[in-house]
């Protein structure tokens, strides 16, 4: 098998807060029990922007390669975001034994 190229990320990398729809799964609840959005956070790797959306994967393939494949997908609606930032990743260095 030949040795892996070093990885460089094709995409940037960002986190997104935004709120999510919720839900009862119970069939009957007092009004009491309805509840409004839940906010999430998501981590991942920015794959595709629109005037109204965008999508984060969690996994993407080396380009050098792979061909340019993405998976684990999310496509949040922009009217949901709170907000948004960009996330420099690095490489932990382990401790010589």
């Amino acid at each position: 098998m030949p040795k892996a190229k070093s990885y460089v990320p094709p995409y940037p990398f960002i986190e997104v807060v935004w709120d999510d729809a919720a839900s009862n799964s119970s069939t009957w609840v007092t009004i009491a029990e309805v509840t409004g959005p839940e906010q999430v956070i998501t981590r991942g790797w920015l794959v595709k922007e629109t005037d109204t959306f965008l999508s984060i994967a969690s996994s993407v393939s080396n380009v050098e390669i792979e061909e340019d494949t993405v998976g684990n997908t999310m496509t949040i609606p922009k009217g949901m975001i709170v907000s948004r930032r960009a996330l420099r990743l690095s490489t932990a260095k382990t401790k010589a034994k």
